[in-house]
């Protein structure tokens, strides 16, 4: 069954291939970046141009939810997860951050070696 899914930063990397499958998959995707990388996905997407730092910014954009599902793609802080968890709280089926082995730097150089 189709679904409505909001990925934040969908234009590079694994994100380009993220909103690729989910249009071939015949999901309906809003793609929402700062305006800056341009895409390919044409007609297939709707786009939302956001500063997803900027809180207020980030709750009018999304006021119109629901989304069945967002991918964040770029929740690179700790304000930047608490804007999302205050805009999505109550309005959204399924919340998924990705990230990078860069989240483990700062325990490069303890014994906890998590990819080994």
């Amino acid at each position: 069954m189709p679904k409505s899914v909001l990925v934040i930063g969908g234009t590079r990397f694994f994100g380009r291939l993220l909103v690729r499958r989910l249009i071939e998959e015949g999901h309906a995707v809003t793609l929402a970046t700062r305006g800056i990388a341009a895409d390919d996905f044409g007609n297939a997407v709707e786009r939302v141009r956001v500063d997803r730092r900027d809180r207020e910014a980030m709750i009018v954009a999304f006021a119109g939810g629901p989304f069945d599902l967002v991918y964040n793609q770029m929740c690179y802080s700790p304000l930047d997860a608490a804007i999302s968890a205050e805009v999505f709280a109550g309005c959204v089926d399924r919340y998924v951050m990705t990230s990078t082995i860069e989240v483990y730097d700062h325990i490069r150089d303890t014994i906890l070696r998590p990819f080994i």
